[in-house]
């Protein structure tokens, strides 16, 4: 993240994967838009197996993977703010200082 800034990025998202995926999959339903979705209200686009929700809960659950990773997003020349990414919707509030836990080398 430094290393990006010094070289005139700046960070537009730092989320874990419970709280990226949880955005993204908040979003789904309408398309990405804010708008409710037309038809099929209520049906959820994700498939309903066994194996399907355990696979889900691997990733989002805290205590499996939805902490151990984290997603970060860079921009340069871009306003994020005009259009916000759906994965960081649930991050932690822009006001605290964004800081990668435990960086891979």
């Amino acid at each position: 993240m430094e290393r990006a800034q010094a070289n005139g990025l700046h960070v537009v998202g730092l989320s874990d994967q419970h709280h990226f995926l949880t955005g993204i999959i908040s979003r789904f339903g309408s398309g990405g838009s804010p708008e409710p979705p037309s038809g099929n209200c209520g049906q959820s686009p994700l498939p309903d197996s066994r194996k399907a929700k355990r696979e889900l809960q691997t990733l989002l659950h805290p205590e499996m993977l939805g902490r151990a990773f984290q997603a970060l997003a860079l921009a340069k020349n871009v306003r994020a703010e005009t259009n916000p990414l759906a994965g960081f919707r649930f991050a932690a509030e822009s006001g605290s200082s964004p800081r990668l836990t435990d960086p891979v080398q």
